[in-house]
């Protein structure tokens, strides 16, 4: 855990930084007022902010930290109205909210540095705190004895809550909870609908009371691919990213669910897989990204001049032996393939591929297609006609094993599958005459020499 202490000084701030309660280094900030109620630290522990007034020159100043390197980096001189009182990063530490002591929100960019706007809130204002999402900034003040709510879309004050002196305020880890410092009192808010749910007398004095919370870890969520879909769990509802603070060994469920037209392929950093749900355990800040690919159709025919026959397609979602289809996500590769060949229907062959197949390859009794899915792909099953004739010259009789050719009189079959080996006998007639009615076989008598 990070520590930071402040020391107010009249020309200069000294940043004391701690980890793990083991002193590590003091920081004068140059450049700084001399007097700071104020500090914001990233999401990251990266960056420390460090806003400060001189009273004697109306000097705001807000001083930037390394806290990796405990180095001072180029701050940021103000055009704010007022003194600081406190500040506040965005979950996504691209804005600085900066309570004045004017009654005002600055709002300041952290890419640029720049003021983006000022916003007037209630009377007395100090305490900030921003909700999970980042989408509702919450300033207590205490003369007034409001919350503004800020809309962090518009940069206008959306709602106002009436309560009890509130002079600063905290989160629950699970972040649907706010609670309010002031007076006497704690008051409980649902910030999903910006109202008390009550509030309870616990000692005196607690306007600028700080309220602790448990150690969070951060979890930052996005999504890649030329697909689309949705990451829910654990009070997360992402668009393209999301960030959400969770209390230490929180165990978090991620589930990502694919728009039609699209499909989940799988999670990348701190989380893995291709399973749709994950569970990581947040004893640390965390980053995961959900994969989701576009799904692109290839569309199956068969064609040839036997075109009626039974083709045993495989690798597709559908077929019913005329056409079928496959649904694939961007860039993967699909295989369609014709096997075995023997389940072809008698009188048929496979005749080949045709179409957007970038590799053919097979063997005796199959044959396959490598289609890479980066757009819409069409493939064609050539069916050839399967038939062996016989052509016979002279006399004599041509038989076949297994049956389906005597020739004679059936010299044309198309009743054979593919693959299957047909024998060929060849028998000639005999020779023979009559002579009274019986038959005489001629002898053969050498010639003499």
């Amino acid at each position: 855990m990070l520590v930071l202490c402040l020391q107010n000084c009249i020309l200069s701030i000294q940043l004391q930084i701690k980890l793990l309660n083991h002193f590590i280094k003091s920081l004068d900030l140059t450049n700084s007022g001399g007097f700071t109620l104020g500090i914001a630290i990233d999401s990251t522990n990266s960056k420390i902010y460090v806003p400060s007034y001189d009273t004697w020159t109306n000097y705001s100043y807000i001083s930037i930290v390394d806290a990796t390197n405990q180095t001072q980096l180029q701050g940021i001189s103000t055009s704010i109205s007022g003194s600081p009182n406190s500040a506040v990063l965005s979950p996504d530490n691209t804005r600085l909210y900066l309570v004045t002591n004017n009654n005002t929100v600055a709002i300041f960019n952290t890419t640029t540095n720049a003021k983006i706007a000022e916003i007037p809130v209630g009377q007395g204002a100090w305490g900030i705190k921003i909700n999970k999402q980042g989408t509702k900034v919450y300033v207590a003040s205490t003369d007034s004895k409001t919350i503004s709510v800020i809309n962090t879309a518009t940069n206008t004050v959306s709602n106002t809550i009436s309560t009890n002196d509130p002079g600063n305020l905290a989160f629950n880890a699970g972040g649907n909870r706010l609670y309010a410092v002031g007076g006497d009192t704690v008051s409980i808010i649902d910030p999903a609908t910006d109202t008390v749910l009550s509030s309870t007398t616990i000692g005196t004095n607690l306007g600028l009371m700080d309220v602790g919370l448990a150690p969070v870890s951060i979890l930052s969520v996005q999504k890649a691919g030329s697909g689309t879909g949705a990451i829910s769990g654990n009070d997360m509802n992402c668009g393209a990213t999301c960030t959400r603070g969770y209390a230490d060994n929180t165990n978090v469920t991620l589930t990502a669910t694919a728009d039609a037209g699209s499909a989940f392929t799988g999670w990348s950093g701190d989380c893995s897989g291709t399973t749709s749900s994950v569970s990581i355990t947040m004893n640390q800040a965390k980053n995961c990204t959900a994969t989701f690919k576009k799904l692109y159709r290839l569309t199956v025919t068969k064609t040839g001049a036997a075109g009626s026959g039974t083709v045993p397609v495989r690798g597709l979602d559908s077929w019913d032996n005329n056409i079928g289809y496959v649904d694939a996500p961007d860039g993967d590769v699909v295989v369609p393939a014709v096997f075995p060949f023997s389940s072809m229907s008698a009188g048929t062959v496979f005749g080949g591929w045709s179409g957007d197949c970038y590799e053919v390859y097979g063997t005796s009794t199959s044959s396959y297609c490598k289609v890479r899915m980066d757009g819409p792909k069409n493939v064609t099953v050539i069916v050839n006609k399967l038939e062996l004739n016989v052509t016979k010259q002279g006399e004599g009789t041509v038989t076949s094993s297994p049956a389906g050719i005597n020739c004679g009189t059936d010299c044309t079959e198309s009743s054979y599958t593919a693959i299957t080996t047909v024998t060929l006998t060849a028998q000639p007639p005999p020779i023979i005459s009559l002579l009274n009615g019986k038959a005489i076989v001629p002898a053969l008598i050498p010639s003499r020499p």
